[in-house]
């Protein structure tokens, strides 16, 4: 199965990255309104939470140190293009995304690093970006891993990326439904981020709730409307 993904992968790249076409940063779905439709929640998601997310407790300095992410040097193979980029400036929003490709079931290390390359790749080809267009990443297991250097804005909301924190959890939230680690480790994130750059909770949007475009997905998108609304962000 790893070598049928990874085999994937690559013709994927050689075939021009067609893959990505659906991701969410370039969604052009009609926006959602009204209350997103229920999805069923899915088996137990036979694994535990990392060690990282289960005994997490606060650190000072960046963010990224702050909430334990897997540094970009573990995934990405080239550095970023500084020339396409403009500087993120002081942080006043949050922006939660999905991948919105297909389902995504892998917790492995390496496939998520796999994963996450072809990502940037395709953002640089298809928006002629200068990284990965999101700032962090959770996995299927809950891992969070840094993306776009946090010094440079986004490309991850259209028109909307100015002094925007971008977050994408890995998955197809139209087609199934966050892991338990996922939510877990978007729950803290959220916290600590809102802690660390002082952003108030009406400031924690989702991808549709600032354009055209069905991102984060149903089932992610109810469950943001939820932690927003019970306080757990808070």
């Amino acid at each position: 199965m790893e070598q049928n993904r990874r085999t994937f992968l690559r013709l994927a790249v050689g075939a021009g990255l067609t893959p990505l076409l659906a991701a969410c940063a370039t969604s052009h779905q009609p926006r959602t309104t009204g209350r997103p439709v229920m999805i069923p929640p899915e088996p137990t998601d036979g694994f535990e939470l990392p060690p990282e997310v289960r005994d997490w407790t606060p650190r000072g300095g960046t963010l990224a140190g702050a909430v334990g992410a897997i540094p970009r040097s573990r995934w990405a193979q080239a550095d970023p293009i500084a020339s396409r980029m403009n500087k993120l400036g002081s942080v006043q929003r949050i922006t939660v995304h999905h991948e919105g490709m297909t389902r995504v079931e892998f917790t492995g290390i390496s496939q998520v690093a796999d994963r996450l390359d072809l990502v940037r790749r395709s953002h640089l080809q298809r928006m002629a970006a200068g990284d990965i267009g999101y700032h962090f990443v959770i996995d299927r297991a809950g891992r969070i891993w840094e993306g776009r250097p946090i010094e440079y804005q986004g490309a991850h909301v259209k028109y909307h990326n100015r002094r925007n924190l971008g977050v994408m959890v890995m998955g197809n939230f139209d087609v199934q439904s966050p892991s338990d680690a996922q939510m877990t480790s978007l729950e803290m994130f959220l916290r600590t981020a809102r802690t660390h750059y002082d952003v108030a909770i009406d400031d924690v949007f989702t991808h549709q709730e600032l354009g055209p475009t069905a991102c984060p997905g149903r089932s992610l998108q109810r469950h943001m409307v939820e932690i927003r609304r019970d306080g757990t962000l808070a």
